[in-house]
């Protein structure tokens, strides 16, 4: 449905646009614009794209100025202009809305090893709030339906206020207990009261450490966190030197990085990661930056999330915000 509304905002006036130049010379300059705008305005008025009434009033106006521009001046190179700037407008919007998602994916995962007394380990993971703050809808959708919460690192960058921190980790203590391990822009706030507000929450912090929950046969669930690979704090061999106990083992990275320092005798069987942000702004394929999916390593599974913030510019493009609700299940 994405791809489609993509074709439909951008493709079909741009087709419009060229199919008129051609054509201009004879037929004149209105018909281009006519195309363009009208297109353009049908579409937005009847779409299902997630956009407020202000918004598709704007587009709309934008559209009909165009008209207006054409029939009062009948400027070519006033018209291209405009036209130029109301696609690059329409793309920003796009982006934009890409960047605000409130998305909650549902991702089962099935592991082999995963002890079967657990049944299902139901998840909300979350990763790279930076600037925003999450959306009530998004609590409310999976209040009652997750064991617990980690927070995948980058709960926060320079410049946004703790007390913004404090407001989302209030509301993501309703849908459970919380896990949290560093990202690389969480050590660009004051580290310290970073650290004491989380305490003050109730999160429990894996920084180089694991947590241990227990199913009711008696069997084990590590849950291991690793601090930032990124500033060069994570320090995998003290987290498993902490797993002192036998038990099923997940690794909670900020950065999927994490896994090329595997050596098979870490036993892991599933790492969560963020930090990629899918490459955000996503114009080619490239694997330099991975984009949210499961990924099958030789020792280890893989998942990496978009994340639900951005950073820089506030703008995503085929790599849409997300966040997650992660079932475990045990392979029969």
């Amino acid at each position: 449905m994405e791809e489609e509304q993509i074709v439909c905002t951008l493709v079909w006036p741009g087709s419009c646009f060229f199919l008129d130049v051609i054509i201009t010379t004879r037929l004149g300059l209105f018909s281009f614009l006519q195309n363009v705008s009208f297109s353009t305005c049908a579409y937005v008025s009847k779409t299902s794209f997630n956009l407020s009434f202000f918004q598709k009033y704007v587009i709309i106006c934008i559209g009909y100025v165009l008209v207006y521009v054409q029939l009062k001046y009948k400027g070519y190179e006033m018209t291209v202009l405009i036209v130029i700037a109301l696609v690059l407008f329409l793309f920003a919007l796009y982006m934009y809305k890409e960047a605000n998602e409130n998305k909650v994916i549902q991702q089962d995962i099935v592991l082999h090893d995963l002890p079967s007394s657990f049944k299902e380990v139901n998840i909300f993971f979350i990763s790279d709030i930076h600037r925003r703050n999450i959306s009530r809808s998004i609590v409310d959708g999976v209040k009652g339906k997750v064991d617990f919460v980690i927070i995948g690192g980058d709960i926060g960058e320079r410049g946004v206020p703790l007390s913004q921190i404090a407001s989302n980790l209030k509301l993501l203590s309703e849908i459970g207990p919380i896990y949290f391990v560093w990202g690389n822009n969480d050590y660009e706030l004051d580290y310290h009261e970073l650290d004491a507000l989380l305490l003050a929450n109730k999160v429990t912090v894996l920084d180089n450490t694991r947590a241990v929950l227990e199913s009711n046969a008696g069997e084990r669930l590590l849950l291991i966190g690793v601090d930032d690979v990124g500033v060069r704090r994570d320090r995998l061999d003290l987290a498993l030197q902490d797993c002192e106990e036998e038990g099923f083992r997940i690794l909670v990275s900020h950065n999927p990085e994490i896994v090329h320092k595997f050596t098979g005798k870490e036993h892991i069987s599933l790492v969560l990661s963020g930090h990629t942000h899918g490459g955000q702004i996503r114009l080619f394929h490239h694997n330099r930056f991975l984009k949210g999916g499961i990924y099958q390593y030789d020792y280890t599974t893989l998942f990496v999330s978009n994340g639900y913030g951005t950073t820089l510019l506030p703008f995503r493009f085929r790599a849409p915000a997300q966040t997650h609700v992660i079932t475990l299940k045990h392979s029969l």
